[in-house]
C-alpha cells in the first residue's frame, strides 16, 4: 500500500497506538524531507511524496503507477461487468427451463385434444340420436294427454288430473346431460316419461294456469279453432314427421359405428414414480463454475471449442489430434505418457473432463484430467474376476464395464466403487479355453439408447438390450448370421459393422434392418463415428501408417474411403505375427452420454492378410490352424500363447500385444 505522505498526520496516533515506531520514524523522516526539500529521489530527481508500507520505503510519484482509485474503478467495472454477464447467463437459463415446460404444457393439452377428439365427435353423434328419438316420444306422449282431456272435456272435467309439479322449471333439467342421467336412473320407459312430464313431455308449459293446471280449451280455442281433430291429426303428423328423420338418423347412427374406447393409464402411485424417474434422469439443472478454465497450448489462449482424437499407441502413451477443421492430416496438440501405467489392453471412455482406462489385467485404472492435464492411477477395488470389457457410460453416475457373457459391472464416477449390476452367464471358475465350447463369449461393443443398455458380441447373431430398470436382458436375433470383427454406433440407433469377411454394413436397433456399405477390404483395427456437421459424418479407422497399415475414414453421405493420418509412426507391427487389441470410444458432441467402446481382436501378418500357417516356433505352430482362424481361435490363440510365453520380454520379442485407443472428445467439453 502506497500512501501520500501529506495525508499521513491521520495514521500518526493510530501508529503510535499500534506502536508501530518504524513506521512513526520513518514518517517523521518523510514529512521531514519533504518539507525541507533536502532530498529527492535519486532516479528521477522528484521529491519524496509517497510511503510504502508494505516495503517502508520513500518513493516518488514517478514509483505510483498503479493509482488505487484507477484500480479500484477498474475493479468496479469488471465485477459489475461479470456480474451483468453472469446475470444474463441466469435468465437465460431461466428462460429456457420456463419455454421447456411451456412447451411440455403445450404438448399436454395438445396429447389431450388428439386423445378426447374422437370420443367428443361419437358424444355429439348420440346426443343428436337420443334427441331425435326424446322427441319422438314427446310427440307420442301428446297424443295420449290430448285424448285423456278431450275425454275429461266432454266429461264436464276441466281441470286436469296430472299432479301438480313441485320441481322448478330450470333450464338445466332441459339439457341433454340432464336427459340421460334421467334415463340412466329411470328402469323404464313410464317411469322416464313421468318423471320427465312437467319437462321434457310438457308441451303447454307456455299455457298453464293460476292453479298449474293445463286450459285445454283455451289451447283448442286459440290453436286449433276448438278442433280436437285438427290437434290429433297435427300431433300424428308430427310423429310421422318425426320417425322419417329418427329412421334416417338410426341409420346413420349405425353406419358411422361408433367404437367404445378403452383409456390405459397407470395408477397415480406408479404414474407419480414413473414420472419423478423421467424428470429426474432427463431433466436437472447443473450447477457450473462462474469462469472456466482455458487450456493452454503452445504458449497461446485460444477460446475456439475444438474437437478431438485422444489415442493410446504402441509406445504405452497417447496422443491429442485436432480434427476441428475436418482434415485428413490433423496437428498433434499434447502428448502424455506414464510409466506405471500399460495402456495395452486398456479401453478408455470420457465422462467431462475426465478420461477413464481400465486395465483389468493389473486391476489398475488411469484418470486424465483434459482442463488441468494431470494424469492419475488408483487401485480397483473389486473381488470378482474381470475379462474382456467394453465400457459404456450412462450419462448420469456409473461407468458401465461389460464382460464376458453378459456380466455387467458399474463404476461410480463419485464414489469410485464397483457394483455388480447383472450377473449374467459368468462363474468363479470360468477358464478361458473354455471360449472352444462357446461358454466364453465377449462383447465387441456396448453402448446406451433410449435408456437401456445395448450390446453386441463377436459371435453371437443376436443384440441384447439390459434394461436396468427391471434388470433384465433380452436378446432379439439379428437379420443375417455374420461373425462380427468389428463395431461402433452414431448414437441415433444406428451400429456400423465390419465383419470377418470384410463386408461393412449398417443396422439399425430400432428397425432393425441391415445395409450393405461400401467396404476398404481391408481388416480395419477399429471403427470410430464422428459427425462432423449436418451434411458430413465419418467412420475412422485408426490403425497406424507403418507396414503397409493405413489410418482411413468413410464418408457416410458419399459412401467412400480415404486415407488420413499419414504421418502417424506410433502403431508399430515388427514381425509378421502380431495379436491386435484396439479400443475406441466416442463422445457426443452435444452431451456426454450414449458413449462407447469397441472392443476388436484379430491377427494379421505385415501384408494386412490372416494368419494362415504358424511361424517362430513349433509350440506357436501347433496352435495356429493351417486355415483361416476364426475369432473364437484368435482368442484361445492369445490365451494359449501367453500360457506358453508367459514372461514379459518373451511378449515384447515377439510384439504380441498392440493397444491403440481412441476417443472423441466432445467440442464442448474441451476448449482450446
Amino acid at each position: 500500500m502506497i500512501l501520500t505522505i501529506y495525508s499521513a498526520f491521520d495514521n500518526i496516533v493510530k501508529l503510535i497506538i499500534n506502536k508501530s515506531n518504524n513506521l512513526i520514524l520513518l514518517l517523521i523522516l518523510a514529512l521531514s524531507i519533504d518539507m525541507n526539500l533536502d532530498f529527492k529521489c535519486s532516479e528521477h530527481q522528484r521529491s519524496f511524496e509517497n510511503i510504502c508500507f508494505k516495503c517502508n520505503l520513500l518513493l516518488c510519484s514517478r514509483y505510483n503507477n498503479n493509482s488505487f482509485i484507477n484500480n479500484r474503478i477498474k475493479d468496479i467495472w469488471t465485477t459489475i461487468k461479470s456480474s451483468s454477464t453472469h446475470y444474463q447467463k441466469l435468465s437465460k437459463t431461466e428462460n429456457d427451463i420456463s419455454r421447456f415446460f411451456k412447451e411440455l404444457h403445450d404438448y399436454l393439452i395438445e396429447k389431450e385434444r388428439s386423445l378426447t377428439k374422437e370420443i367428443i365427435n361419437d358424444k355429439q353423434i348420440i346426443i343428436n340420436q337420443i334427441e331425435s328419438n326424446i322427441n319422438e316420444l314427446k310427440q307420442i306422449s301428446n297424443i295420449f294427454k290430448i285424448n285423456n282431456r278431450i275425454q275429461n272435456i266432454n266429461n264436464n272435467h276441466i281441470k286436469s288430473t296430472d299432479p301438480p309439479s313441485n320441481q322448478e322449471d330450470t333450464t338445466t333439467r332441459y339439457s341433454t346431460r340432464s336427459i340421460i342421467e334421467s334415463i340412466n336412473q329411470c328402469s323404464t320407459l313410464i317411469s322416464f316419461i313421468q318423471s320427465n312430464s312437467d319437462t321434457i313431455f310438457n308441451q303447454y308449459t307456455l299455457d298453464i294456469n293460476h292453479d298449474n293446471h293445463y286450459d285445454l280449451k283455451d289451447i283448442l280455442s286459440q290453436q286449433y279453432n276448438n278442433d280436437t281433430d285438427s290437434m290429433l291429426l297435427d300431433s300424428i303428423y308430427k310423429i310421422n314427421n318425426n320417425i322419417n328423420n329418427s329412421t334416417k338418423s338410426i341409420i346413420n347412427f349405425k353406419q358411422q359405428s361408433i367404437s367404445d374406447y378403452y383409456f390405459k393409464s397407470l395408477s397415480k402411485d406408479k404414474l407419480e414414480n414413473d414420472l419423478y424417474k423421467f424428470f429426474k434422469s432427463s431433466i436437472d439443472l447443473h450447477t457450473l463454475p462462474f469462469e472456466q478454465p482455458q487450456l493452454i497450448f503452445n504458449n497461446k489462449i485460444n477460446n475456439t471449442k475444438h474437437t478431438y482424437i485422444f489415442s493410446t499407441h504402441s509406445d504405452n502413451g497417447a496422443t491429442l489430434f485436432d480434427i476441428t477443421n475436418n482434415s485428413t492430416e490433423p496437428s498433434v496438440i499434447h502428448k502424455i505418457k506414464h510409466s506405471h501405467f500399460d495402456f495395452q489392453d486398456s479401453p478408455v471412455i470420457q465422462v467431462g473432463d475426465t478420461i477413464y482406462s481400465f486395465n483389468i489385467e493389473k486391476r489398475i485404472y488411469f484418470t486424465y484430467s483434459i482442463t488441468t492435464k494431470q494424469m492419475k492411477i488408483s487401485e480397483m477395488d473389486y473381488d470378482h474376476d474381470i475379462s474382456n470389457i467394453t465400457l459404456s457410460y450412462d450419462g448420469k453416475d456409473h461407468i458401465y464395464l461389460m464382460c464376458v457373457n453378459k456380466y455387467i459391472i458399474g463404476f461410480n464416477i463419485h464414489t469410485l466403487m464397483f457394483q455388480n449390476f447383472f450377473i449374467g452367464y459368468l462363474t468363479n471358475n470360468l477358464h478361458w479355453e473354455d471360449y472352444d465350447e462357446g461358454v466364453f463369449i465377449p462383447s465387441i461393443l456396448s453402448f446406451w439408447y433410449k435408456s437401456k443398455l445395448y450390446t453386441f458380441s463377436e459371435s453371437d447373431n443376436y443384440m441384447s438390450i439390459y434394461d436396468p430398470t427391471k434388470d433384465e436382458i433380452e436378446d432379439i436375433d439379428m437379420p443375417s448370421e455374420m461373425e462380427y470383427y468389428c463395431a461402433c454406433t452414431d448414437g441415433n440407433g444406428n451400429v456400423y459393422f465390419y465383419t470377418n469377411n470384410k463386408t461393412f454394413h449398417r443396422f439399425n436397433v430400432d428397425t432393425l434392418k441391415m445395409v450393405d456399405l461400401k467396404s476398404n477390404h481391408q481388416f480395419p483395427n477399429s471403427l470410430l463415428y464422428h459427425k462432423f456437421s449436418d451434411e458430413q459424418s465419418y467412420i475412422y479407422v485408426l490403425r497406424g501408417n507403418q507396414y503397409n497399415k493405413e489410418n482411413q475414414r468413410y464418408s457416410i453421405e458419399n459412401d467412400q474411403w480415404e486415407i488420413i493420418f499419414t504421418n502417424d509412426d506410433y502403431y508399430t507391427s515388427i514381425d509378421s505375427f502380431c495379436l491386435l487389441y484396439s479400443y475406441y470410444c466416442f463422445i457426443d458432441d452435444c452431451q456426454a452420454r450414449d458413449l462407447l467402446v469397441d472392443l476388436l481382436i484379430g491377427l494379421y501378418d505385415k501384408n494386412g492378410s490372416e494368419i494362415i500357417a504358424g511361424r517362430r516356433s513349433k509350440e506357436v505352430e501347433r496352435f495356429i490352424p493351417k486355415k483361416n482362424v476364426t475369432p473364437k481361435q484368435r482368442l484361445v490363440l492369445r490365451r494359449r500363447w501367453f500360457d506358453i510365453y508367459p514372461s514379459t520380454e518373451q511378449t515384447k520379442r515377439y510384439n504380441l500385444s498392440i493397444c491403440v485407443s481412441a476417443s472423441i472428445i466432445g467440442s464442448n467439453l474441451l476448449e482450446k
